[in-house]
Order: C-alpha cells, then structure tokens, then sequence
C-alpha cells in the first residue's frame, strides 16, 4: 500500500507521456478497444498504469521517470501482448491480432521427446513445437485452452512449461478434460513459434517399459533423446547422431500412435549433471536451468535487453539444456516445481506405482514460502537478463536465494 501510494506520487510529481498505436495484425486496420497496462518488472509486472486504444488505435499513458525497464501490455479477445519500451521512448506501436477457437489447421512441426531412467521411474519430456502461420495472421485461442496432450493411462504429469514467440519460459498447469488421460494447456498460441513442454514419469523398476510416442495434433517429425548406454527401438525411427550425452533418434511424417520399447538404465549425462551442479543443487537447477516463471507474470523482459544492441534470447542460448534440463528436474523427483502443486486432480485415477517423491509432489498443499523463493529466483534472472543487475550483485543474491531453497527443500 504504503509503496503503491509513493509511486503514485511520483508519477504525478514527474512523468513523461507516451503516444501509441494499437494494429491488428490480422485486418491490417488500427484497433480501438485494446486494453493497455503499463508493467514494472522490478515491482513483480504490477500494473502501475491503465488506458484503452480510442479511434484510430490510439492511445496515452503516461510514464514514470527513472523506473528502469517497463513493459506493455495489450489486451485483445482475451489474448495478452507484451512489448518491452525502449529507453526514453515518447511513441510505439503495438500490434494484435484476431483470435480463432478453430485447431482444425493446427499441426505439430517437430516432437522431442528426453527419455532419463532414476530411482526406478522413467522420465519422460515431450516437446511439441507449433509454428502458427496461419494467413491471415491470427492467435489460436479458447479460453480453456486449445493445446491438448495425452499421458499414458493413469499418469498424471508433473508439470508443464511453454515457450512463447517472445521467448520466455512460462510454467503452466495442466488441466484434465472429460477425457481420461487427455490434458489441456491454457495458452495461446501467438504468431511465430511456440514450444510446449510436458513431464511425467512412468514405473520403470525393471529397466523396461513401452513409451507411447503420440500427438494428438498431425506431426511433421519426431526426435527421441536416450542416455546411451539404454536400448531404444521404435517403428521407423533411425539414429541422428548425439547430443549433451544423448543418442538421438528420428522419424520423419510419423502417423498414429507408436510405441517405443526402451530397456537398460543409464545415469544423467555427465554435461546435464555438470550443469545442474553448476545451478547450485537440484533446487536451484528447478528455478534457474528450466528458467520457468509463474503463469501469471508473463512478460517479454527476460528475453529482450532494456538498451543496446540486440541480444540472444534465452531459448537461442540454451535450446537443447532448456528441454534436457527439464528431464533431469522430472527424474529428480522435481517436477512438481514447474507447477504449483496442486492436489490431484479430481476424476483422475492415480498411479500407486509412482514413486514416493512424485505422490508428494502432486499431492502436496501449496506451500507460499518455496512460491516465494522460486519467483525471487526467477525476479533475479529477469534482472540480469536485461543488465539491471552487475555480475558481482547477481552471484551474491543467487547464491542466497539458492542455499535457502536448498535448506527449504531438503527440509521437506
């Protein structure tokens, strides 16, 4: 409260304005009606501002002075669009588009799935890359979600990231629909490339197991990733080389379900291990190596730089780590950090053959200390990903925040 009031009064005291535009992407006309939030990063993406786009898409907020980076949000037919301001920005442009609840031209471009037996479960990692280009430009949106997935019968996933066009891992919640096995991710699906990562772990106590290798959505290719020195044999798949300490194999324009027969164990690869060792523990592999943050703070500042030149985006950085390092996080037993964890859920058989660390996971009561502690972690990476924070101050603070998310969980 007490903060809210002073930046009021600092915005009346001295503030700049900002002219903008609102488009639709999708008619090619301006856009009256649109939503507009002003965010600040550093404050959690509260929104410290709000207008709507008038006649001609047009639209003024007004600026705080010295707040650092800033973003901006349009709203649309339920579909949020953020853009991060330049420094002393005075006019920008911000663009829309139409939504449609039809999946009837929605296609898979790539699946890959990381396979990592530990403690008697198997890992499964399935991403589902979508490219949206659809002509004209539109988001694929339902309210409920339009992104479905299946789960073997009676596994519950552990939990689930996306990656929008803007590059910012976001953590998701699946939901369950009327039918058994089959979840939905509510998410839209922007223009541009979006990818969908989904955990669960199957019993694998004697080193054997079928994988089901199914898309409920057609699927140009398929990619498996397995831990050598593990059998994998699957219709029509053939070797494609190695990757991270991974044998990779593939299948182009794969039809129906297919079922994978993997056997053996192998151990994580030593350069995912080296890494996760690296985050500072298993704890901080969960918050900082996914690079997830929570659902409702979604915002290009993680993947955009506040000045200069143009910067690789985290996905351009860490593209195979970011799916690999999600294995590691489901065969730990962690995989309930990349979602809050909610109890089972409702009309969905569980599973008495999941391990003890996974049933406590899924069936643990929210607990707002280690919320808390995952979204400093994640504050923190927002802040040296856009250079507010110095090399020096950022290795202090994370290595604070990770000793007591280690303490926290080991306390568990």
């Amino acid at each position: 409260m007490i903060f809210s009031m002073a930046l009021a009064a600092g915005l009346s005291a001295q503030s700049l304005q900002l002219r903008g535009t609102v488009e639709n992407g999708t008619t090619g006309r301006m856009q009256p009606g649109a939503q507009i939030r002003l965010l600040l990063p550093s404050a959690n993406m509260q929104s410290i501002a709000q207008t709507r786009s008038r006649a001609g898409g047009k639209f003024q907020i007004m600026l705080p002075d010295n707040q650092g980076t800033l973003v901006l949000e349009a709203s649309y037919q339920g579909v949020d669009y953020f853009q991060t301001l330049p420094p002393a920005a005075s006019q920008i442009q911000m663009q829309v588009f139409n939504a449609t609840g039809s999946s009837r031209r929605l296609r898979v471009h790539e699946m890959a799935t990381v396979l990592q037996p530990e403690n008697g479960d198997l890992a499964v990692v399935n991403e589902f890359v979508i490219r949206n280009r659809l002509t004209p430009p539109a988001t694929w949106y339902q309210p409920k979600g339009i992104f479905r997935f299946v789960t073997p019968r009676g596994i519950i996933p552990d939990g689930a990231q996306v990656i929008g066009p803007n590059g910012m891992p976001i953590r998701k919640n699946p939901h369950p629909t009327r039918q058994a096995g089959i979840y939905r991710i509510a998410y839209p699906l922007r223009p541009g490339e979006t990818r969908v990562q989904i955990s669960y772990r199957i019993p694998y106590a004697q080193k054997q197991a079928r994988v089901p290798l199914t898309a409920l959505f057609p699927v140009d290719a398929m990619q498996v990733y397995v831990p050598p020195p593990m059998h994998f044999a699957a219709p029509g798949f053939t070797p494609a080389g190695a990757a991270d300490g991974y044998q990779i194999y593939q299948r182009t324009a794969p039809q129906g379900s297919i079922i994978a027969q993997v056997s053996g164990t192998a151990a994580i690869p030593a350069a995912m291990q080296q890494q996760a060792n690296a985050n500072s523990g298993s704890g901080q592999a969960a918050s900082n190596q996914a690079g997830t943050t929570s659902e409702s703070a979604e915002s290009p500042a993680a993947a955009a730089p506040a000045s200069g030149a143009p910067r690789a985006s985290f996905v351009e950085r860490h593209q195979i780590t970011l799916l690999l390092g999600l294995a590691i996080l489901a065969a730990a037993g962690l995989g309930y950090m990349l979602s809050h964890p909610d109890a089972q859920p409702a009309g969905i058989p569980g599973n008495a053959s999941l391990s003890a660390a996974a049933a406590t996971g899924l069936a643990r009561p929210a607990d707002a200390d280690l919320d808390k502690l995952k979204n400093e972690l994640f504050l923190l990476e927002v802040r040296r990903n856009t250079g507010d924070i110095d090399t020096q101050e950022y290795e202090r603070r994370h290595a604070a925040l990770a000793a007591r998310l280690r303490q926290k969980i080991q306390a568990e």
